[in-house]
């Protein structure tokens, strides 16, 4: 009798791991599947030659420090192979990258992750992206090619694995993933835009708009930076940009509601960005120019960026990939090197309609314009399907903000060719060659540096912008056509080659000096990093690669320098101890760098405190 109570008892553990309860994975396949070898062995040097589905050759290796390198007769067999190892490194990093751009992750989290499904969903990029595919299979089949072949190279590695090579993350979480197809590539871009790009802050200064007067505002929150250090102080945009723009005014919408999880520009964001810069032959103790990028992304697990070394017959090139695509983002070939920074501009705007007591129409240049409603469908993992129904306008898809209804025109949702500008780099014999790519960059603006074997070095601000009709923070209040911002290619406005001065950087503060700024963003990082930079580039000193290794590994925080006497003044007594010899180098065994941090983040909170709950700095 007991062994038959043990036997039910088992039966019945047996048959709960193996059952899904709600959003719970069935645990037995774990027990299944407890390892996941890789196919390829880094650590022991093993390599392998790739069957293609396609005539070429394709070899992958991988060096001591586990990056991959790949040999290949063209561009289209290296692309499969790239697809290849980043299927085998990244999968699931691919597979929830999709998913968020396509508003697809309730089908595997549940219900929990309907927040975020429903503001990517509005987009419909699924349909933009699929139609800029088509697009380039009928104009640019050499680049769709590589598309296409990237994508087999997943599906190929996903095929070959067994059960034991699923990733451990598909097996907890219970599913497979999806069919890699090309025109996932796009969806890459739209991820990144949104890390890079999207905010709320306007909610905020709506709202803020009915706490704090004007005077406060403008003491608050400047529209430029006293202290103003731009990438490009040469040029001048007064005549070509900002005098010729309509001077129509907007209404700003005034609310009294808190936004609560709106995704706000704090100070924590000004961690992300980037800064590079590059010396020309005069200022080179090797008398080549040199470039540095330095990427200040997020923390992620896995990491965002993925190295990868690339020959073909026709060329060889090394540097930074993102799974999810072939393209190098940051690296060199035989005759340039290339890298980029965030432009960190006002990108997103958000428009308050009068809309009609029904709901499908508002009212714009006088007449009343339908609402467009499209319905989008929700599978969610351990319940029901969920419909939500939006409506597009002019300005943009619309949709109910934290209480608000709102439309949002936001410059990462436009259709771009952005992997055209990367492909150009990689094809790229000068610094001239590869400032004319980014004629093809049509997403959020990146300030891209590049230097050439032939001593010519750039900075080149590529993207698209918002043309702001006034400068203008807040929720518009969208009455006019007029009313909607409009966009212009930034890369033939912000350039500079070969300067006098033998260097150009960028660290996404500001891009020009003076009342210019502020028509472009509001949003520029502060200018120590920048100014530091500068700096180091115009020591008189010949530069080498050790003193380039020296500025990255900087860690003096300039903001000290017009800090120091007002903090010391006003901190706490036995803070100032370790404060009065510091030297503003933020070494990891002292407390000094600390208490400066602290100092910074307290004086915040204090001001919130007193401009109330629902307003942060």
């Amino acid at each position: 009798m007991r062994q038959l109570i043990y036997l039910v008892i088992s039966s019945v553990l047996i048959a709960a791991l193996f059952t899904s309860f709600g959003t719970s994975p069935r645990y037995g396949n774990l027990l299944l599947y407890p390892f996941s070898p890789l196919a390829i062995d880094s650590e022991s040097g093993v390599h392998k030659t790739i069957d293609l589905p396609f005539e070429g050759e394709l070899w992958i290796g991988y060096d001591s420090l586990g990056i991959p390198h790949i040999k290949s007769d063209n561009e289209r067999s290296a692309s499969f192979g790239i697809g290849y190892v980043h299927a085998r490194d990244r999968l699931f990093q691919m597979e929830m990258l999709r998913r968020q751009v396509l508003g697809r992750l309730s089908e595997v989290a549940g219900e929990k992750a309907m927040v975020l499904d429903r503001f990517w969903r509005k987009f419909r990029f699924e349909e933009q992206c699929k139609n800029s595919m088509a697009e380039q299979e009928r104009n640019n089949p050499e680049a769709y090619a590589i598309y296409e072949a990237y994508a087999q190279g997943v599906n190929t590695y996903v095929r070959q694995m067994n059960g034991r090579e699923l990733p451990l993350e598909f097996r907890l979480i219970d599913f497979k993933p999806m069919e890699f197809e090309p025109w996932h590539v796009l969806l890459l871009s739209k991820a990144m835009a949104y890390d890079l790009s999207y905010d709320e802050d306007d909610l905020e200064f709506s709202h803020i708009a009915e706490v704090l007067s004007q005077d406060l505002i403008d003491l608050y929150y400047p529209w430029v930076s006293s202290r103003s250090f731009p990438i490009y102080p040469d040029i001048q945009l007064t005549d070509s940009l900002i005098q010729a723009m309509p001077k129509e005014p907007l209404e700003i919408f005034k609310t009294n509601t808190a936004f609560k999880g709106a995704k706000f520009f704090t100070g924590d964001n000004y961690s992300i960005g980037s800064n590079n810069w590059a010396i020309a032959p005069k200022k080179s103790a090797t008398g080549n120019p040199m470039l540095c990028n330095d990427t200040h992304l997020k923390l992620r697990l896995p990491g965002i960026w993925y190295e990868i070394v690339v020959t073909t017959d026709e060329r060889k090139r090394r540097g930074l990939t993102v799974a999810s695509s072939p393209m190098m983002l940051i690296g060199f070939n035989e005759y340039i090197a290339w890298g980029e920074t965030n432009a960190t501009w006002d990108l997103v705007d958000f428009y308050h309609l009068d809309i009609n007591e029904k709901g499908d129409a508002y009212l714009l240049d006088g007449k009343e314009v339908p609402l467009v409603p499209f319905t989008e469908t929700f599978k969610v993992k351990g319940g029901e399907d969920i419909q939500i129904t939006y409506r597009q306008s002019f300005f943009g898809p619309v949709d109910t903000l934290y209480g608000e209804v709102l439309a949002t025109a936001w410059v990462g949702s436009l259709s771009g060719d952005e992997g055209a500008t990367f492909l150009g780099f990689q094809n790229a014999r000068s610094v001239a060659e590869a400032a004319l790519a980014t004629n093809h960059f049509k997403v959020p603006p990146q300030n891209f540096v590049l230097i050439d074997r032939e001593g010519h070095i750039g900075m080149v601000t590529g993207g698209v912008a918002e043309r702001h009709k006034t400068r203008s923070r807040g929720i518009i209040h969208a009455k006019r056509s007029s009313d909607k911002a409009d966009y212009f290619a930034t890369n033939n406005i912000l350039n500079e080659f070969d300067p006098e001065r033998g260097w150009v950087a960028s660290a996404n503060q500001s891009h020009v000096y003076g009342e210019a700024a502020g028509w472009l963003s509001y949003r520029f990082t502060p200018v120590s990093r920048a100014r530091r930079i500068a700096e180091f580039l115009n020591d008189s000193v010949k530069i080498d690669k050790e003193y380039m290794r020296k500025m990255h590994m900087d860690a003096f925080d300039e903001e000290w320098t017009f800090m120091r006497e007002r903090m010391i003044a006003n901190c706490p007594e036995e803070w100032k101890e370790h404060l009065r010899n510091w030297d503003g180098v933020c070494r990891v065994e002292e407390i000094a760098p600390a208490l400066f941090v602290a100092y910074k983040r307290i004086l915040c909170d204090l001001f919130n405190a007193r401009l109330g709950p629902d307003i942060t700095l």
